[in-house]
């Protein structure tokens, strides 16, 4: 229960990160000039995908001990939730500023100044890879070690 709560709240601070670049994208002056840059797709990922995937994990910790009747280790879905949320950050605020430079959406390849920002996006969504693998690791442990939750 207390790590579902962990994704609940996680899934709040990201909706309310897309309600205020979805405040800003409202003004038509502001949207004109970040259309078409990475502004745009990291207010799609907080709003869309990210609402999606924590309140996937949120249910998942909810409900995994009535699927299996196992416990799962506080400090193992604390430690994928910690990956996950850095990561996300990570990914997805670095984006913000890259928009707001005027870093195109939808090119191959972008010019050196925007370096730096794309490595530490790259940098977080390598940290929410290695979340899903702790989270395999996790559904792994539930199958063959986890212990049997007391009744």
């Amino acid at each position: 229960m207390r790590i579902a709560f962990l994704w609940v709240l996680g899934l709040l601070v990201f909706a309310v990160m897309a309600g205020g670049a979805g405040i800003a994208l409202s003004n038509s002056g502001v949207d004109r000039v970040y259309h078409d840059t990475y502004y745009v797709v990291a207010h799609f990922h907080y709003a869309m995908t990210l609402g999606l995937v924590f309140l996937v994990f949120a249910v998942f910790y909810l409900v995994i001990h009535k699927w299996t009747n196992r416990h799962v280790p506080f400090w193992a879905g604390a430690t994928q939730f910690g990956l996950m949320f850095v990561g996300t950050l990570m990914t997805f605020v670095p984006q913000h500023f890259l928009g707001r430079q005027g870093m195109p959406r939808r090119y191959i390849d972008y010019p050196e100044a925007f370096a730096t920002w794309n490595k530490i996006s790259t940098f977080g969504a390598m940290l929410c890879v290695l979340s899903f693998v702790v989270f395999g690791l996790i559904v792994i442990y539930l199958i063959i070690w986890g212990r049997t939750k007391p009744s």
